[in-house]
């Protein structure tokens, strides 16, 4: 499998996975020249910025370490955007992470951390 395809269909697991923990997919792969978020949700009344990280084997780290300092950056700055853009910058925002393992064979497997990191550029709402 390419890594194109692998990294989509990480998201396309994450995204069912977001789906059955209540979340409402609002956009994805949401591009500007700043960085991109995989996935945008709204789960409740919070917007969740979601970053996914394919991996193969089922060691969650690698996958976490992925995020880096400067990844970080990219994806905050992509978030100020699609706020400014949709005029959601009086809404409560969380930044999560998706590490999917995306077997040869089986389910892919998903582990979701909530408020994975925490920008100082955004406010956490309201």
């Amino acid at each position: 499998m390419s890594r194109r395809s692998s990294g989509k269909a990480a998201e396309d697991a994450a995204a069912r996975y977001l789906r059955g923990c209540g979340y409402k997919i609002l956009e994805r792969n949401f591009s500007t020249p700043l960085g991109e978020i995989d996935i945008v949700a709204l789960e409740g009344e919070v917007v969740c910025f979601v970053e996914v990280r394919s991996h193969a084997s089922a060691d969650f780290g690698s996958a976490l370490e992925a995020l880096t300092r400067d990844k970080q950056r990219r994806v905050t700055r992509a978030a100020l955007t699609y706020m400014k853009a949709r005029r959601l910058e009086e809404v409560e925002v969380r930044f999560d992470f998706a590490a999917v393992e995306v077997p040869a064979e089986g389910a892919a497997q998903v582990k979701l951390i909530r408020n994975a990191f925490w920008p100082e550029e955004v406010r956490r709402g309201g």
